[in-house]
């Protein structure tokens, strides 16, 4: 079974790319979705901790493996895609809810890692793969080993522009949810009528994100909500009905920059509910399937699930802002083509988990080269620092195994990805990046 955030395309990596929610969009979680999200950022702490471990380690002539990786954002990209590879040698969950996850490397396997890099991603001429076959010695190296704990990443979770402020669909569009200095800061940069469409394309964000979310939720071990609407017993209407319950919870202006969230929320309860209704119109449905719903309805009781939205001022309605305040607006309103795409990475392994991982490398390795402009790519956007790296390895932990095969004792897995939420994380990312540097 694969162990990843799976809720909403990566749960973790989907409150709002690890920079938006302070809490986890549903107010009830269930215990499997909290084991997970220990294991997703238990796991990329002890990832960020290997590779600073490796990086460490001396070459000859004086250099550094973290010399070779940071030659290029193409050479980095590739050395973290390889290190993200690695399989748990150990994963403990404890009593409390944390979990620790042990990785290990021998000097063997990390230089055939370091010359995987170098022969596929390394375009310079100062290293050779040679470089590598010494590690063990010059570095007194038996094997590398470090354990990640799921308490190290809760501080990279929270928002820099505070908590979400309640909201109702009756006052989306005041300012009172603001503090005075931001009401300030939207006044003197926005029009008030670009103000009202980046709450607007916010609102649209979080539904988008919350029928990702509404599709994810189990109806029992094997079935989600989203297996039903794929279906014919659904009929039609589907994912339109399910949204209905939906409404706006909470809104959060950013005070330096002209980006606003906005958070939707709806009750289990009734989405089950809909999903029963639209069941029963259906003459050919599985009564078994829709006592199971009804039982979920009761005992979801007043659970909720949600989602938030990121909007953006366009930019024939800023006024008078600083360039980089502009640039990130900008941005945000001028998606790329691949935002509405999925992209595959297939890989194989010695087990069904080495598999998993080997596909997810191959589909980080084809996600770091997508362009976000025409002078920045995902990889180098991931090289700014390691807030990005982090919000990379957590966001990638969500693909989906959508193929696997054993055969002759060969194991083949494919993962695949849709990279709307890629863009939300980059567009959050931008903005504490942004934040950081004032």
């Amino acid at each position: 079974m694969r162990i990843s955030v799976r809720t909403g395309i990566g749960l973790l990596a989907l409150l709002v790319a690890v920079q938006l929610a302070p809490a986890a969009d549903v107010n009830s979680t269930p215990p499997a979705d909290d084991k997970a999200l220990a294991f997703s950022a238990a796991r990329v702490d002890a990832v960020i901790t290997l590779i600073a471990r490796i990086e460490k380690l001396r070459l000859e002539n004086s250099y550094s493996v973290r010399d070779f990786t940071s030659s290029s954002p193409a050479t980095r990209a590739g050395f973290i895609a390889a290190i993200n590879a690695v399989v748990e040698k150990k994963v403990l969950h404890l009593s409390t809810g944390e979990c620790d996850v042990t990785l290990e490397m021998s000097p063997v396997d990390i230089t055939r890692q370091l010359k995987y890099v170098h022969r596929t991603h390394y375009r310079g001429v100062k290293f050779k793969a040679t470089d590598f076959d010494k590690i063990a010695e010059l570095n007194k190296l038996q094997i590398v080993s470090v354990t990640g704990s799921s308490k190290a990443n809760v501080l990279v979770w929270q928002s820099p522009d505070g908590p979400m402020v309640p909201v109702g669909a009756d006052d989306l569009g005041s300012v009172k949810h603001m503090t005075k200095e931001t009401r300030e800061f939207w006044l003197k940069h926005a029009r008030m009528q670009g103000r009202l469409l980046a709450v607007r394309a916010a609102r649209g964000d979080a539904l988008s994100r919350l029928s990702g979310r509404i599709k994810t939720l189990k109806v029992d071990d094997k079935t989600t909500v989203g297996d039903f609407l794929e279906g014919p017993a659904a009929g039609k209407g589907r994912m339109a009905t399910l949204l209905r319950p939906a409404r706006e919870t909470g809104i959060r202006y950013s005070p330096s920059d002209l980006i606003v969230e906005l958070e939707v929320s709806a009750r289990l309860r009734s989405v089950y509910g809909l999903v029963k209704t639209l069941l029963q119109r259906n003459p050919n449905a599985d009564g078994e399937v829709i006592r199971r719903l009804e039982k979920l309805m009761l005992s979801s009781r007043d659970a909720s699930i949600a989602a938030t939205g990121v909007g953006a001022v366009p930019q024939q309605y800023i006024k008078d802002a600083p360039t980089e305040v502009a640039a990130i607006a900008k941005v945000a309103t001028s998606p790329p083509v691949w935002i509405s795409t999925k992209l595959t990475g297939e890989g194989t392994g010695s087990n069904r988990r080495a598999a998993e991982l080997s596909a997810e490398r191959k589909l980080f390795e084809k996600i770091v080269r997508l362009e976000i402009t025409d002078n920045e790519s995902v990889g180098q956007f991931m090289a700014v620092d390691k807030g990005n790296i982090v919000a990379m390895l957590t966001f990638i932990q969500g693909g989906k195994v959508s193929d696997y095969t054993e055969s002759a004792g060969k194991n083949a897995a494919k993962v695949e990805m849709e990279l709307r939420p890629l863009w939300r994380m980059i567009i959050c990312r931008s903005k504490a990046n942004h934040l950081a540097m004032r």
